[in-house]
């Protein structure tokens, strides 16, 4: 019958009537009288099913004839499968070896009961090991563990139980996906439901202590780098899901504690845990990872966390396109955006790709609560790293259809992903060398940790073109050291190549002794000390070198008459004139004050002006502002009431604010004022009149309140319109002196000598919910005129005698901007607000102190050689990261540099900190009581 069955399969007849014929033959194996002509049947199949068969007709047709001859006569079949047979099988070369597992597994299942079943069962369990190690083909390995899967008999015991295993895990990290799409959903279900599978039912048996071996041979495979650049398969993802997840807290901590791992290798078995979140239908990857993630941030390793955000995030973000694999990237996505919390290089990474997929969300039926979750992060991103508004724009238009989280929600997810020590500022990886250029040719400035209250002034004072000019001129001192790291400073923002610039020494010699490092500041306070600096050492350079400064108190007020005026009081500083008029007697007295800048509080609706000490609350100083300055609970400073990021309606004019400023007040009651004519306390009138207007005049908007009844601190969010021209009265302050008290009988009152005409040149944005937190952020542009020709003859906020040619200055980020884009960000972002606002003094004839040439000078030498030093090592920088990179295109596991990581100050502590401060340059409270 065997002779009959190769005639047909060798036949020429059409298919069909083969299929009559094989069937023939199969039903006649139920009345076969010999059992030689039954094993030499199954001889004859198994042979060609393992070796001779020439099509797939022949060895299907084979298997069909050798399964039921054998299920007719077993006792044939147990003669035949023999020990000898079945070592043949496995050690033998065949030419279809895939096959040899069918014909193993087929006859071991009929042969299940027999007296030698257990016999061959041995010799598949002491073959294991070698065959899948000689055989680590996809196909070879799956049907093997669906084999021993049915047949647990065959499975190795005892220690070789751990050896097989291991064994398995090595040849899927060699499997390659099939190249056939149509073959792809069988490859990754056999891999999941077959191999998994079993190894699932083998470690169900196992002691904790084998298991962690084997999970010890995952992450040796996983992080092993070699220089030929093969990669582990993704199919090990099928696998890893299968691993008891009570063992995930022991296994990554001991993973991340483990000295003998390098950084490098832990970063590669990061990264390619990550690739297998690509892996349909796997679970628990996502949880792998984030536990490994949390692991390394307790053990402080925030260069491998750094690394795998910036090279990861991006790739992964592009993932949750597919539906498939969605649940577990979001995961991670989440967890790495959020967690990466001292940068938004990440989060900035993959901003501009979020219109996109929310797009394509919004035609997925089945995306409604994803996208609800996907909104929701993004919220909390923009408000975890706020102020971008160019960027955010879009994004807060992609998801104006869906409901923003409540301010409350965001900070309760926020507060989930806080890492639970401080970073130290050389940790944060806030500046990256691939950053390109600016297409505006600007430098930027780098964040040294929570230093954008620096950041956005220097930018502020570097677009200001006279002061600018004026500081480059300047030969320095010996005592001049923070003039000098300015004046450094100016010389690369103006003619550096570099993307960003870290101010650290002007950092190191101007930061005020009072500011923590490392925690956030006000940066009108900073401006300020800046200033305040400034104007001292360039008094103390030009003393006598015999003069002892002997005097402790504050030269703001400079009394040496015979000295120059110094860069700051030629460039910021006006004069005020504080008048105090006894309403019993007539009698006033005037100081005249120097100023640098003009605190702006926001008025309250009293109609009172000592409602503020009925409701227990400390007016400001009145050398610090005119008017009533009194705490108001306005519904904006009340930060659970901005929902996310709802637009501010109410607003008030910055003209309203100046008028309030000087407008009289009324001192009575509780407050009235020491006559000395009358010798007693009288009520008096109290009026503030600028005497010399400033060349810049620095207007700060008094946002940040404290309530002393509650002891609580907010934040006024109340939008301003600020125009985009300014008129300021100046008076006569009838004397010839300029810091002189004089009394007179009668009543006085200066005139108004002129109005100075001011042009609206950098707008600095507090963006955040309070004083403890946010960020900073600055517009800013050249002082160059417009052609008279183009304005209006009427004096309106309107006309602009500068060119609308605005830049947005976010540290290391610079872009153009226009006056119409920012002017109304409050509307959008509600909790982004102009906080300190610098107007450029017009001279008549509608030209400023720059002249038509704005912002076009030379360098000094000295700082020219200084710049293009820099320039050339910069380029050599550049090469060498270009080469890095390459490197890495075949070295994935070579860790990223920064430009900036060789910086590292020791007393900088990282964030959070806060937004406000109590130091000034001036005597006086930042914020409003």
């Amino acid at each position: 019958m065997d002779r009959i069955l190769e005639g047909v399969l060798r036949s020429a007849k059409p298919t069909q009537v083969k299929n009559a014929l094989i069937k023939k033959v199969i039903d006649a194996g139920q009345r076969v009288d010999s059992s030689n002509d039954v094993v030499s049947m199954l001889h004859c199949t198994s042979l060609i099913i393992v070796e001779n068969g020439k099509t797939d007709f022949e060895v299907e047709s084979c298997k069909q004839v050798y399964v039921a001859w054998a299920q007719y006569n077993r006792a044939a079949l147990e003669e035949f499968f023999s020990v000898d047979l079945l070592r043949r099988l496995f050690d033998g070369k065949f030419t279809l070896s895939i096959n040899v597992i069918w014909l193993t597994h087929q006859s071991l299942l009929l042969l299940r009961g027999s007296s030698r079943f257990d016999g061959l069962c041995r010799i598949v369990e002491m073959k294991a090991i070698s065959f899948v190690r000689e055989h680590p083909e996809f196909e070879m390995v799956a049907a093997f563990c669906q084999l021993l899967f049915d047949i647990p008999g065959c499975i190795p015991d005892g220690a070789f139980a751990v050896t097989f295993c291991t064994s398995i895990i090595h040849a899927v990290s060699t499997f390659s996906p099939p190249v056939e799409p149509q073959r792809t959903r069988h490859y990754i279900e056999a891999v999941g439901q077959v191999i998994g599978k079993f190894l699932s039912y083998v470690w169900s048996g196992f002691e904790r202590a084998q298991i962690m071996q084997l999970l010890r041979t995952i992450f040796s495979i996983i992080s092993y780098v070699d220089d030929i650049g093969l990669e582990p398969s993704i199919a090990l993802g099928g696998i890893i899901q299968y691993i008891p997840v009570e063992l995930m807290d022991t296994v990554t901590k001991t993973m991340v504690a483990d000295q003998n791992i390098q950084d490098m290798n832990m970063t590669m078995a990061l990264k390619r845990m990550i690739g297998w979140l690509s892996w349909p239908g796997a679970v628990n990857i996502d949880h792998w990872v984030v536990a490994f993630l949390n692991g390394l941030t307790l053990v402080h390793k925030y260069a491998i966390l750094n690394d795998i955000a910036e090279s990861q995030v991006d790739q992964l973000f592009d993932k949750l396109s597919y539906s498939a694999v969605r649940r577990g990237i979001f995961h991670v996505v989440s967890h790495v955006l959020l967690s990466f919390q001292d940068s938004p290089q990440a989060f900035h990474k993959i901003v501009g790709k979020v219109p996109h997929l929310v797009s394509q969300l919004r035609t997925e039926k089945s995306s409604n609560e994803f996208l609800l979750r996907f909104a929701e992060l993004m919220h909390c991103l923009m408000q975890l790293h706020p102020g971008y508004p160019d960027l955010y724009e879009p994004v807060l238009e992609a998801l104006k259809d869906q409901p923003p989280p409540t301010s409350e929600m965001i900070e309760r997810r926020l507060a989930q992903y806080k890492p639970p020590t401080r970073r130290t500022a050389s940790s944060v990886a806030i500046y990256s060398p691939s950053l390109q250029k600016s297409e505006t040719g600007k430098t930027g400035l780098v964040n040294l940790g929570n230093t954008c209250y620096m950041n956005s002034v220097l930018q502020a004072l570097v677009m200001c073109d006279s002061f600018r000019r004026d500081v480059l001129m300047l030969s320095c001192g010996p005592r001049q050291t923070v003039q000098a790291r300015l004046q450094l400073l100016f010389a690369f923002l103006t003619k550096s190549q570099r993307v960003a610039y870290a101010p650290y020494e002007l950092l190191k010699v101007s930061r005020p002794t009072w500011f923590e490092p490392g925690s956030q500041q006000d940066c009108s306070e900073f401006l300020r000390c800046l200033l305040n600096q400034l104007h001292e050492q360039e008094i103390a350079q030009h003393r006598p070198p015999s003069r002892k400064d002997t005097s402790s108190k504050s030269t703001s007020a400079k009394t040496d008459t015979s000295l120059p005026p110094t860069l700051i009081e030629r460039t910021f500083s006006g004069k005020l004139m504080h008048s105090s008029r006894c309403l019993k007697c007539g009698s006033q007295s005037a100081l005249v004050e120097t100023f640098t800048d003009i605190p702006l509080a926001f008025p309250v609706h009293t109609g009172d002006r000592s409602a503020g000490q009925r409701h227990g609350h400390s007016p400001l100083k009145p050398s610090m502002a005119g008017g009533s300055s009194v705490f108001h609970d306005h519904p904006t400073s009340k930060t659970n009431s901005l929902g996310g990021f709802g637009g501010v309606t109410n607003n008030v004019h910055l003209r309203d604010l100046v008028t309030h400023f000087f407008k009289p007040e009324r001192l009575e009651g509780e407050n009235r004022y020491q006559c000395d004519t009358c010798r007693g306390l009288q009520d008096c009138e109290r009026t503030l009149k600028v005497v010399q207007a400033p060349e810049c005049l620095i207007l700060t908007l008094l946002r940040f309140t404290y309530n002393v009844k509650t002891q609580s601190r907010s934040k006024i969010f109340q939008d301003v319109t600020y125009p985009k021209t300014m008129y300021l009265e100046v008076h006569d302050d009838g004397t010839k002196t300029s810091s002189t008290q004089r009394r007179s009988k009668g009543k006085q009152s200066p005139g108004v000598v002129r109005v100075e005409t001011y042009a609206l040149a950098t707008v600095i944005v507090h963006s955040g919910l309070s004083l403890d937190c946010g960020h900073y952020y600055c517009y800013a542009r050249h002082c160059i005129p417009v052609d008279k020709t183009k304005l209006s003859k009427k004096p309106t906020d309107d006309v602009d005698f500068l060119e609308d040619r605005w830049y947005l200055f976010n540290d290391c980020r610079v872009s153009y901007s226009t006056y119409s884009s920012f002017s109304n960000v409050t509307k959008r972002f509600a909790k982004d607000t102009a906080y300190v606002l610098l107007y450029k003094r017009i001279h008549p004839g509608g030209h400023t102190s720059e002249g038509a040439t704005g912002h076009a000078f030379t360098l000094r030498d000295e700082l020219r050689d200084a710049v293009e030093r820099d320039n050339k090592a910069y380029l050599q920088e550049r090469e060498l990261q270009a080469r890095r990179e390459a490197a890495r295109q075949n070295d994935p596991s070579a860790p990223s540099s920064s430009w900036y990581s060789n910086w590292n100050d020791d007393n900088d502590k990282g964030p959070p900190g806060s937004c406000g401060g109590s130091g000034s340059l001036h005597p006086g409270s930042r914020l409003v009581f």
